[in-house]
């Protein structure tokens, strides 16, 4: 993989070469210098798109990864609501249960009272 740096440079290079020669006009005009020139912009370009194509890559596994994170959230989240859901319907029975008792106990007090 090419660092910044050497991108750099290859970039620096082709430039160079480029502004060092003349546009080529006909076929004829092509010269061995400008042969290496045109290698090197080909180069200088396919080493760009690799770099690119991984890129990509990178961050499509990156993507790939935070969608599989985000889906075992997602199965913690629901277990976690199911129960707080059965805890609180336990906990409203148990508030029924403790009404049902107060009930009772408020009766027999008034019975107890009552006599």
């Amino acid at each position: 993989m090419m660092t910044p740096q050497s991108i750099s440079t290859l970039k620096e290079r082709a430039e160079k070469a480029v502004a060092q020669s003349d546009f080529l006009q006909t076929k004829e005009d092509f010269t061995k210098q400008d042969t290496e020139i045109l290698k090197l912009a080909i180069k200088y370009s396919t080493d760009l798109l690799l770099e690119l194509v991984n890129a990509c890559e990178a961050q499509d596994n990156q993507i790939k990864q935070q969608i599989e994170e985000n889906e075992k959230l997602k199965t913690q989240l629901v277990e976690q609501d199911v129960k707080y859901n059965e805890f609180f319907k336990k906990l409203s029975a148990s508030f029924a249960e403790t009404a049902k008792i107060c009930e009772i106990i408020s009766r027999e007090s008034k019975k107890v009272r009552t006599k």
